[in-house]
């Protein structure tokens, strides 16, 4: 990727990084067969029942030693295209007229529309990213005051709301997922928290005592509500901080401090969601945290 943008070369160079990881892809792909190939024909009998002889299988595991240091290679190759990806659409999101740029030339291009959902969802990152800092440093006397036994250990985190877990933590196909790098690995979509199915405008309540860092929206540039939709976020001290996405309305304001269990809004289908749950996420120092392992059994599964 270049290392500066213009407005003029920001569609070509987005075009660039998308044929790469696409070329990436295919030849991921094409190794995967090739390798499942290899494993079967070392698994499977010669003509006379017996397992094949010696020297055949000596040059197929050969050619697997090869084939598997290819693809590590070509692995290597497609997560730096990723970051580079990533870096794109950052540096894209904080420029205006980069942004313009692309998103124009997107709707210009009728098979690009997922050019938006990434860069949308690169925004609403970079949103919660701040979000997550502010959570991290300005934690209230207050809260500090009402929750001092949990500043030392992690929260005693409830369960936000009751329901079924309709998409868990971590990589996932969904294109309105961002792009991120966890535990050293870039993925091309990770989902970052866990959604919670419930009926719409069931009550959202904090999953542990602290001070509301942010409620608001996340709006493109017409007023829609994209990403999050409607979210709030909750400090908790100890560098803890929970998220609590697409909610049909908001119901504290922000520097408000919560208790446990407090009501904080209605579940809804705000942002980008396909019907109505919460998107809730749980960050420790900024570094996203499966909701799971702490909730429990808080949440069917």
């Amino acid at each position: 990727m270049p290392a500066t943008i213009s407005a003029t070369s920001v569609w070509s160079t987005f075009v660039q990084l998308e044929a790469e990881i696409a070329d990436h892809q295919e030849m991921l792909a094409q190794q995967q067969r090739q390798l499942a190939t290899l494993t079967s024909q070392d698994m499977a009998p010669s003509s006379a029942g017996r397992p094949a002889d010696v020297i055949e299988t000596g040059s197929r595991a050969t050619a697997l030693r090869v084939l598997v240091l290819q693809q590590q290679t070509v692995l290597g190759e497609y997560h730096a295209s990723l970051r580079e990806e990533f870096q794109f659409f950052v540096a894209v999101a904080q420029d205006a007229a980069l942004r313009d740029a692309l998103t124009v030339a997107a709707i210009q291009t009728p098979a690009a529309a997922a050019v938006n959902v990434d860069l949308g969802a690169v925004v609403s990152e970079l949103q919660q990213q701040r979000a997550a800092t502010a959570a991290a440093s300005a934690v209230p006397v207050e809260a500090i005051v009402r929750q001092i036994s949990l500043v030392a250990r992690p929260p005693r985190f409830l369960a936000p709301v009751g329901g079924v877990v309709s998409q868990g933590f971590g990589p996932t196909n969904l294109a309105m997922e961002p792009s991120i790098m966890f535990q050293g690995v870039t993925y091309a979509h990770f989902h970052t928290g866990i959604d919670i199915m419930n009926v719409l405008d069931s009550p959202i309540a904090a999953a542990a005592a602290g001070q509301v860092t942010f409620a608001g929206s996340d709006r493109d540039a017409s007023g829609h509500l994209v990403g999050y939709g409607n979210y709030v976020v909750v400090a908790h001290g100890g560098g803890y901080m929970t998220v609590y996405g697409h909610l049909d309305k908001v119901l504290v304001a922000t520097g408000q401090v919560v208790g446990a269990g407090e009501e904080i809004g209605l579940l809804g289908s705000s942002g980008w969601s396909t019907g109505p749950h919460l998107h809730f996420a749980i960050r420790l120092k900024g570094i996203f945290v499966d909701p799971e392992t702490l909730l429990g059994s808080a949440v069917r599964p």
